[in-house]
């Protein structure tokens, strides 16, 4: 089967973007013999590694309204040839929409809903449209069942056939002499004995000045700690990040790695992830923590307790505060027994909940099933 995956495209990375590439390189794989490609990331982007089997086609620009960027994604449809075109996003799907309707293409549109945003820039013409794509598309791909009420709730996207699927993240091997030279160089950059990270896009809503300031908390409370912060963001937020490093006395604590290919040497190396998002739909983080066994302190929004057991496979604490974050993650790091039965239990999420062949599966048999329809 031909499939064509569209993205917006975007200067930065994250994790829809990496999740998007996990999908066509395990929906190229030879168990599943169909034919794929992946159009709109930016060609200016540091972009994931990915398969030799997909057929990669990048934007040559970053505004996914301009005239240009349509023309590219008609010409990516004319070249693939796709039964299947799955858009990540309401927006590409209208553009699938349009392009069907104008062109005449005869392509099933299946969309997967990245995000979950309680912000709607144009609120009436944002539900109008939500409405319309609900009404145009042939299925949609949820990744969890509080994002699918919350659009149905707050956007009235609500359409007729859906399906509940999780990104997929695939585990990557990390030899245990990778790991050991990537914590023996993060040990040296933070000056400390044990490693807190945190890996995603640095935007207001991950609240990453709480990160820093939870860090900072962990060390003034006898814990020799340093934070590491992967992943890039605005020039304006980075600034603001680092205020609030010099500000609460942790500038020697904290390294800024940037933009990385390899997300998982990190997440291998790191004591324990720290997660402070305000909003999510379904971090890649979580999963690649699940699928390493190293244990995660989260935010105790809705998104995530739908994602989670806590005191099994992750810490959650009760308020979104600093010194709540501080507390989880001194007790993680002071009691072995409790940081053993959470690596185990992430270990035991990731092989039950979230194999990525099953998963892959999952995607292939509704790519079947829209087809037949």
């Amino acid at each position: 089967m031909n499939v064509l995956c569209v993205l917006e495209p975007r200067v930065s990375i994250g994790g829809g973007v990496r999740s998007t590439f996990n999908l066509v390189s395990q929906l190229a794989a030879d168990q599943f013999s169909n034919n794929v490609a992946v159009f709109g990331f930016w060609r200016g982007a540091t972009v994931p590694a990915i398969s030799p089997r997909v057929t990669s086609i990048p934007a040559t620009g970053v505004n996914p309204l301009s005239l240009r960027f349509i023309k590219e994604f008609k010409k990516a449809v004319d070249d693939v040839k796709p039964r299947i075109v799955h858009v990540m996003g309401l927006y590409t799907a209208l553009l699938a929409i349009l392009l069907r309707c104008v062109f005449g293409y005869r392509f099933k549109i299946i969309v997967t809903v990245r995000r979950t945003t309680d912000k709607i820039r144009y609120p009436v013409v944002g539900r109008i449209l939500a409405r319309f794509i609900s009404r145009c598309i042939d299925h949609t791909i949820f990744l969890t069942e509080y994002q699918k009420a919350h659009y149905a709730n707050s956007v009235k996207f609500a359409p007729r056939d859906a399906t509940i699927l999780p990104n997929i993240v695939v585990r990557r091997t990390v030899s245990a002499a990778e790991c050991a030279a990537t914590r023996h160089r993060l040990l040296n950059e933070t000056g400390a004995q044990h490693l807190i990270v945190y890996v995603g896009r640095l935007v207001p809503t991950k609240r990453i000045d709480i990160f820093i300031e939870a860090v900072a908390e962990v060390r003034r409370n006898g814990l020799d700690v340093g934070g590491v912060i992967v992943g890039d963001g605005s020039v304006e937020h980075l600034k603001m990040l680092h205020a609030v490093t010099d500000r609460v006395g942790a500038g020697s604590l904290i390294h800024f790695t940037g933009f990385v290919n390899n997300p998982e040497f990190y997440v291998a190396a790191a004591d324990c992830i720290l997660f402070p998002t305000e909003t999510e739909a379904l971090p890649n983080i979580l999963i690649e923590s699940y699928a390493l066994g190293r244990p995660v302190v989260v935010s105790p929004i809705p998104q995530l307790r739908e994602l989670t057991s806590p005191e099994r496979n992750c810490l959650m604490v009760q308020r979104h505060e600093s010194g709540q974050y501080a507390q989880a993650v001194t007790r993680l790091l002071q009691n072995e027994n409790l940081y053993e039965t959470i690596s185990a239990g992430a270990r035991r999420t990731y092989a039950e909940s979230y194999d990525p062949d099953r998963i892959a599966r999952r995607y292939c048999d509704v790519y079947e099933r829209v087809c037949r329809q």
